[in-house]
């Protein structure tokens, strides 16, 4: 009883509220309303790939979940034959980027979690699987695709925030149930998903992440290699915010000047943003810049911070003085010595790779000029550290491989 309820709350308060709210948004978000319209679109469906034995439906909340997602599509298409690839996202943010990825056949905006949007997209689609990533599950979505027998797995799981409210825990353990394929990417998420759902088939593997990062090692930027110098100690400040990089620029040395180069990489390299690095620190624009420049650098737009790993000597990872640091995984991929703020907790790998000695979540301005001074002057730190982050991609590569062999069982 309680599960209809939920659901008539969900259906008849729930969605009208957020397509109110999206709405009222769109009067003045532009985001808003590109959501809005893509959104309307993604139900006419004009460039659907033709028919295959294996139509696979693959969708993620945004960009940073689908490349997640990568990995597992190319593996899948090296197992087996005659498939094709639908992408839903549900921000708009990453959809060009996913329409020009390689194996997405057609990528579009998650339609309204409504019965009469999903009836109509799984008429259309016609998908023989669903595969989620993370936590983005909807959950008529997933009645939709039960009541037509159509699997859905999810993968790189983790326990849904909502479900440990007991008020919605029935709905969430009824909606997971129905999944035919949950694989946790760590244990306590596993043991968290099992005792939701009463299921004893949970899985357990990496995140695909790591898969992925190694993939687009392979592909360098040859316009930003040639910024490497060999003279100079390089540190990135990668997705940084105004906390992240105050504590680093009044942890600069003078007698470090000769041998130290910041790269700083904005998160949101807005003009008031660059303005503002440029008043604290002496730097040159990316944009402005050749490789014969020297000084600190300060990238000024955005889709160049993994590339710009590859010319680094060690990173300061933004984030941890906020909501929580951004991603560790690319410049261990890179086998840096990483630092970042105290906050880690919400980051899987940044844990492990502290508990691992790769990682150096470090406060004060004292802090990061102990790390600093580690980084130009002690070699053997460096060297270890790179070892270790080194060690930690390695043994968490190759789960991507194992998702495709999940998805191809299920046939």
């Amino acid at each position: 009883m309680i599960i209809q309820l939920l659901d008539g709350l969900y259906r008849w308060v729930g969605l009208p509220l957020a397509d109110l709210v999206l709405f009222g948004a769109t009067l003045v978000s532009t985001k808003a309303r590109d959501r809005r319209s893509l959104a309307r679109r993604s139900e006419h469906l004009h460039d659907l790939p033709a028919p295959s034995q294996h139509r696979l439906w693959f969708h993620a909340a945004s960009m940073g979940e689908f490349e997640q997602l990568v990995p597992v599509i190319m593996a899948v298409r090296e197992q087996a034959a005659d498939v094709s690839v639908v992408v839903t996202l549900t921000s708009p943010s990453g959809l060009a980027h996913a329409r020009a990825t390689p194996g997405v056949d057609a990528a579009y905006i998650l339609p309204p979690d409504t019965p009469r949007s999903m009836q109509k997209w799984f008429d259309r689609v016609q998908p023989t699987m669903v595969v989620i990533d993370r936590y983005d599950v909807w959950r008529m979505l997933v009645l939709e695709a039960d009541a037509r027998n159509v699997p859905v797995v999810l993968v790189n799981a983790t326990m849904p925030t909502g479900a440990r409210m007991s008020l919605l825990r029935s709905w969430y353990a009824d909606t997971y149930r129905r999944i035919r394929s949950i694989t946790a990417v760590t244990d306590k998420d596993g043991r968290e998903l099992a005792e939701l759902t009463g299921r004893t088939d949970i899985a357990i593997d990496t995140d695909t992440r790591v898969d992925r990062v190694i993939q687009r090692l392979s592909t360098p930027d040859g316009a930003v290699l040639a910024y490497g110098r060999s003279d100079v100690t390089t540190i990135v400040l990668g997705s940084s915010w105004a906390e992240d990089e105050d504590l680093i620029f009044s942890a600069l040395q003078e007698e470090w000047s000769p041998y130290l180069r910041l790269i700083i990489v904005p998160h949101e390299p807005s003009e008031d943003e660059l303005e503002r690095i440029e008043s604290k620190i002496t730097c040159t624009r990316w944009s402005r810049s050749t490789p014969e420049t020297t000084g600190h650098l300060v990238v000024d737009r955005v889709g160049l911070l993994l590339s710009i790993y590859a010319i680094a000597d060690a990173a300061f990872v933004g984030g941890g003085f906020g909501a929580g640091v951004h991603s560790v995984t690319e410049p261990a991929g890179y086998a840096l010595p990483i630092a970042c703020g105290p906050r880690i907790t919400r980051s899987r790998d940044a844990v492990a790779l502290h508990e691992a000695g790769a990682l150096l979540p470090i406060e004060t301005v004292d802090d990061a000029i102990d790390w600093i001074s580690n980084v130009v002057d002690h070699e053997g730190y460096c060297e270890r550290a790179s070892t270790l982050a080194a060690s930690y991609i390695k043994a968490h590569r190759g789960a991507s491989k194992r998702y495709a062999e999940r998805i191809t069982a299920l046939w």
